[in-house]
């Protein structure tokens, strides 16, 4: 018995030292994620890819998040910072830790599996496993429910994003995008990595099936060469805001139903 009250009370302790923490959270889907954990209100600031929900937008922004400085950071006094892989650079968190905060990386591919992987570990640092579990479970139901390919064929679909300058750059291999395309059960028609230029006058090349369109920018004009593809002709493009559609967070199913709506017609 005198085990069992020991134990009580050091749980006790420390849900209620997770409780009070302040927690700077660094890459927009781990934001997501610590609000639909209920957690939100532990949150003194997030980075500048935190555009979601609205309530981040409230919060102090730390800057983007793979070029950080210490001071911003150390300015709100955080206990604990999560973040990403991506997050940067490293000597910052080596200064947080020298400075007594808390640093947590937060890993997970860009997979199903490592979403999942990545809502756990995040509920985990938060004492919210069961809101975790509840959320996965989630997750998966509105993932199982996605469209489907209608054969055996995959689709050839080209993803595009438009940076500051208002050039267009492809998405390769070893992208969020492509993980994306690859969830879906689509092909991407580039075979470079990451994200690079690609010249207008070789999209009819490609000829892809689907063409997906994302920028930050309403006012970023589509390349003229799109319009003149099969997949213009056949209304298999689509144009989304960045921050709705490459997301890798709670919000991932209803992007994929996007994509998925415009591949699967």
């Amino acid at each position: 018995m005198k085990r069992v009250l020991i134990c009580l009370v050091l749980a006790l302790v420390a849900s209620q030292v997770a409780a009070g923490q302040r927690i700077v959270s660094i890459d927009g889907a781990i934001t997501e994620i610590i609000y639909q954990l209920g957690a939100g209100d532990r949150l003194v600031a997030v980075d500048s890819t935190s555009v979601y929900p609205a309530e981040a937008r409230q919060l102090p922004d730390v800057g983007y998040m793979r070029a950080l400085s210490t001071e911003p950071l150390l300015s709100v006094q955080p206990d604990s910072v999560i973040a990403s892989p991506a997050a940067g650079p490293a000597p910052v968190f080596e200064q947080l830790r020298q400075a007594g905060v808390a640093v947590h990386i937060v890993g997970g591919d860009y997979s199903i599996d490592g979403l999942l992987q990545r809502i756990a570990e995040v509920a985990r640092l938060l004492d919210r496993q069961a809101r975790g579990e509840a959320l996965q479970a989630e997750l998966r139901t509105q993932l199982a429910a996605l469209p489907q390919p209608g054969s055996d064929k995959p689709a050839r679909v080209l993803f595009l994003m438009a940076v500051q300058s208002g050039q267009w750059l492809a998405a390769g291999q070893g992208t969020l995008a492509d993980a994306m395309l690859a969830m879906l059960g689509a092909g991407n028609v580039i075979d470079h990595h990451g994200y690079k230029p690609l010249a207008m006058e070789s999209l009819v090349s490609l000829d892809p099936d689907a063409v997906i369109l994302v920028s930050n920018d309403a006012a970023v004009p589509v390349p003229a060469a799109v319009n003149h593809l099969r997949a213009a002709r056949q209304q298999q493009v689509l144009q989304a805001d960045v921050s709705e559609l490459l997301v890798f967070g709670p919000r991932l199913p209803a992007a994929l139903r996007q994509i998925a709506n415009v591949l699967y017609r």
